[in-house]
């Protein structure tokens, strides 16, 4: 209560970040002087989350189809490359390369979600 108001505690379900949410509460609760101030309307939100979880990723990393292909496939001059099992020798054979070109004129899927 730093700023003069009780926060709205939020934290995923289980382990430690709930752990510390509860107790939180629970000294909130039991200090009367806090509880004051705990009816506004405009009170900040505190989100507990445990170390492990990796925040920074999804939002340094671009959300799109063109970047999964990048990441994912060989890729050059928007045709891509890829092996796949061949299954007429039951899946143990020599892998057969599969390529295709990635062109947003011919490829409706691929022009409505690249970016």
């Amino acid at each position: 209560a730093t700023i003069g108001k009780v926060p709205i505690i939020r934290c995923p379900r289980g382990g430690a970040p709930e752990m510390v949410a509860r107790k939180l509460n629970k000294m909130i609760a039991e200090h009367p002087t806090l509880l004051r101030n705990k009816s506004s309307l405009h009170r900040p939100l505190l989100v507990i989350l445990d170390r492990n979880a990796d925040l920074v990723t999804p939002v340094q990393h671009t959300s799109t189809y063109q970047a999964l292909i990048d990441d994912m496939l060989k890729h050059k001059a928007n045709r891509i490359e890829f092996e796949v099992a061949n299954e007429s020798a039951g899946g143990r054979g020599k892998p057969i390369l599969k390529k295709f070109d990635l062109d947003p004129d011919e490829d409706e899927f691929y022009s409505k979600h690249k970016f």
